[in-house]
């Protein structure tokens, strides 16, 4: 539901099963939304997700999906993916490493695949 975790300040630690999982969540406005946006860790299957490879067939990283991820390290894109929407990477201030797919067509100029050096 929109708005499910907003002002949800105090969660620390968001299971998933598997990544695909999580790409398939829509999350509404810029980042705020998703439950990350409060510095939360996020495990993948139990471990933590650090160093991401986006596995093939996941087409697109929606709106706010890594927003303020700030233990997120490097990613890697399949070529299934096109596009990495708006906020995706919003505040991934340990963001070091992006390997962009092949397929890559449209990354929105608000998606913040940016890092520091």
């Amino acid at each position: 539901e929109a708005g499910a975790y907003r002002g949800c300040e105090n969660i620390k630690e968001v299971y998933i099963d598997s990544i695909e999982a999580w790409c398939k969540i829509t999350f509404n406005g810029w980042g705020e939304e998703t439950p990350l946006h409060s510095g939360a860790t996020l495990y993948i299957g139990g471990v933590p997700a650090v160093d991401l490879v986006i596995p093939d067939g996941i087409k697109e990283i929606g709106s706010g999906q890594f927003y303020n991820y700030k233990y997120l390290k490097s990613i890697s894109f399949p070529d299934s993916v096109t596009l990495v929407d708006e906020m995706a990477f919003f505040r991934c201030t340990s963001l070091r490493e992006v390997e962009f797919s092949s397929n890559l067509t449209t990354i929105s100029p608000f998606s913040y695949v940016t890092y520091d050096e």
